[in-house]
């Protein structure tokens, strides 16, 4: 990429006290566009000590810096970032904090007389007066930058986004010790049916975009499935589910936390889930498992295609934000593990995985 041709855009993102120096350099280079973490633009904003000399550089303001070819893009790139940031913590936190505007960054130019910018000079100033603050920046980054790489991941991106923008549940929230019945429950108004659903279908459109959905094999006439009545898995299904996971660099034996709490639901009665191991919290109305991807996903297929996909039913209706955001977190795995965006020191086993010794419950 030709640096010169590239024009330079503050978006206001202030991130405080980076972990310096960043494994990448501060410096992530995507299709078309750089972002750079770079030590705050405006002097002003440095934190300095009584006697006014500056703060050590760890202790510093550091500001998001978009090159691209014009505003249009550096927008474009302000937004998949903004998108990213959620993704990448596996919620929206400016809409649970309120930390933020509702909306985007604006890409500001950082020198006047931008012809491609359509901001006027006021909206100029406005955009580089906006401020937000986040920790780390580096991940989301990364992820941007992998994702510009190919299309289908950008949508899955987005849609994952979209999701988390309807429900967003903070990881800290499902933990059981955090556990409170009046919390997440099934909901007894429309407007919740309608954006559990809806929050779940794009979730799994994220996942869609990955081609990593469960596709079911012809039996016979009229007579397609991936899994036998018993619950079994057709091995040219099981095959083929297996054979995309690893090449979206997703652990043989890898599985996900599902979240089921308080009592059985209508849908869980309907459609029996199967599980890998109990969790080693549930106890009482915490009845959490581990899940094998594979059967995850085919699970994940069932809800969008008979609950969430087409008209909501007294079945759909029984849905909580646990079965949101155990979609939204398979897909948010296998969003990074594709695209290879975890931190640079991950490696598989740091996910929780099957245990060695205990055998898998289907043949691989």
């Amino acid at each position: 990429m030709r640096r010169k041709r590239l024009r330079e855009y503050c978006i206001g993102w202030q991130i405080s006290n980076p972990a310096p120096p960043l494994q990448s350099g501060g410096i992530f280079t995507g299709r078309g566009f750089e972002i750079e973490l770079t030590q705050c633009l405006d002097l002003h904003k440095l934190r300095l000590r009584p006697e006014g000399a500056p703060l050590p550089l760890k202790y510093r303001e550091y500001d998001v810096l978009i090159r691209a070819k014009d505003w249009e893009h550096a927008q474009a790139t302000s937004y998949m970032l903004w998108a990213a940031h959620s993704v990448y913590d596996g919620a929206h936190f400016e809409t649970i904090l309120q930390l933020a505007p509702a909306g985007p960054p604006i890409a500001a130019p950082r020198r006047d007389g931008d012809p491609s910018c359509p901001l006027d000079a006021e909206g100029v100033t406005r955009a580089r007066k906006q401020r937000r603050q986040s920790g780390s920046m580096e991940g989301a980054m990364r992820l941007v930058a992998r994702c510009s790489a190919k299309r289908r991941w950008q949508y899955a991106l987005l849609k994952l986004f979209e999701s988390l923008r309807l429900i967003s549940i903070a990881w800290k929230e499902t933990d059981p010790v955090e556990y409170d019945p009046q919390a997440f429950r099934p909901s007894p108004h429309a407007i919740d049916h309608v954006r559990f659903a809806q929050a779940i279908t794009l979730a799994y459109g994220a996942i869609e975009e990955l081609d990593l959905t469960v596709r079911a094999v012809e039996l016979g006439p009229k007579n397609s499935r991936a899994k036998y009545d018993d619950g079994k898995w057709v091995p040219a299904a099981l095959a083929d589910i297996t054979r995309r996971l690893a090449a979206a660099h997703v652990a043989e034996r890898q599985i996900v936390y599902w979240h089921r709490r308080g009592s059985t639901r209508r849908h869980e009665r309907r459609k029996e889930l199967a599980v890998a191991r109990i969790g080693r919290w549930s106890e009482g109305p915490i009845r959490d498992v581990e899940v094998l991807i594979p059967d995850a996903l085919d699970h994940a297929r069932w809800i969008r295609n008979q609950l969430t996909g087409h008209r909501i039913g007294a079945t759909a209706r029984s849905l909580s934000p646990y079965e949101v955001v155990n979609v939204q977190g398979l897909a948010r795995i296998l969003l990074l593990s594709a695209t290879r965006a975890w931190w640079p020191a991950y490696r598989p086993s740091m996910l929780p995985d099957h245990a060695a010794a205990d055998p898998l419950p289907y043949a691989t």
